[in-house]
């Protein structure tokens, strides 16, 4: 027989399409949860037997749960020097779990939703300015000995397709904003050239569309040309992974983080970049030069908007700029 936290994961996955990673995330946050009330033995099963009484691991009873207990809990995580942004996450795992119960009619109410998060410092997203997204770009060029070469229809070596595959994960981090997640999962398929559009798989498997510069498509164009070979199988090309590792595997999270940290340091940017600090820069750019706030949400796959606001604290200095030169009194 499943137990309720086996169904509740169940349901993340079934009905609200939660990725596989973040269910993962979901299972560790609350075995933890769990074993913490077993090992206090709190809120454990009343009118045990002997037998069960003794039984290890002793049966808990989630319905007796209160907000003591999950104060309790995070009072434990506290004591172990976990970071709040944990907390706040497992915290965020247990109120999930216990409105499931809640909707199943197991729990009259939500003992987690009558505690308060820890309270997270606002962190401004770190973004690269023009000059240095351009240096970060520079750092993975090509020889030019490329170009020529495929204007001639000649394939290039292993090692020069490997630098022409991360200029253009560089480039379509770059214009399109997706997570780095995204693009690992990106199929050629996914890509529309003649539109310019990538159409991407985010958080919860919704689907959006983003666009492709000018730039990126024609680097993404020479990358999968001379990526292509002749005794290659005959399987459908809009089936295989966008990019891809020296084997012909689809690239992973990891992989694309090693790769921007290689060039980072190429570049000699003096500052920590991440896959996610492109996508802070597309966002703060695309701000800077007045784009609607809504649709930044919509091309970096936000629900709320609230969350895409962090980007007007980044471009605070831009704002000034058009009030003085907007504003009478100013």
């Amino acid at each position: 027989m499943k137990t309720h936290l086996e169904r509740f994961l169940e349901y993340l996955e079934a009905e609200r399409n939660l990725s596989e990673k973040t269910v993962i995330s979901y299972r560790r946050d609350l075995l933890q949860f769990q074993e913490f009330l077993r090992t206090t033995r709190l809120c454990l099963k009343e009118n045990l037997s002997a037998g069960e009484a003794d039984k290890s691991p002793p049966a808990l009873d989630w319905s007796r749960v209160d907000k003591t207990a999950v104060r309790a809990f995070l009072g434990y995580l506290h004591g172990k020097g976990l970071a709040k942004s944990y907390m706040v996450r497992k915290l965020a795992a247990i109120r999930s779990f216990f409105k499931y119960l809640n909707r199943e009619g197991l729990m009259s109410l939500n003992p987690a939703s009558l505690v308060s998060s820890p309270k997270l410092p606002k962190k401004i997203p770190s973004f690269l300015s023009i000059p240095e997204t351009l240096s970060l770009l520079q750092s993975a060029d090509p020889p030019e000995s490329l170009g020529s070469q495929a204007s001639q229809g000649i394939r290039v070596s292993q090692s020069h397709l490997l630098i022409l595959r991360d200029r253009a994960i560089l480039e379509v981090l770059y214009a399109t904003g997706i997570r780095v997640g995204e693009l690992a999962r990106l199929k050629v398929g996914n890509v529309n050239f003649e539109e310019r559009t990538v159409r991407v798989q985010g958080k919860g498997k919704k689907e959006r569309i983003v666009l492709l510069g000018e730039s990126a498509a024609e680097v993404l164009k020479g990358y999968l040309f001379h990526r292509s070979r002749p005794e290659d199988p005959p399987e459908p090309v809009e089936n295989l992974p966008l990019f891809t590792n020296y084997e012909g595997g689809p690239l992973t999270d990891r992989s694309v983080r090693r790769i921007i940290k290689k060039y980072v340091q190429k570049s000699r940017l003096h500052k920590r970049i991440t896959p996610h600090s492109l996508r802070h820069t597309f966002a703060t750019h695309l701000l800077d030069s007045g784009a609607d706030l809504r649709v930044i949400q919509e091309l970096l796959g936000h629900e709320s908007l609230s969350t895409t606001q962090k980007y007007l604290h980044v471009s605070m200095g831009k704002l000034m700029e058009v009030y003085n030169k907007a504003h009478p009194k100013a």
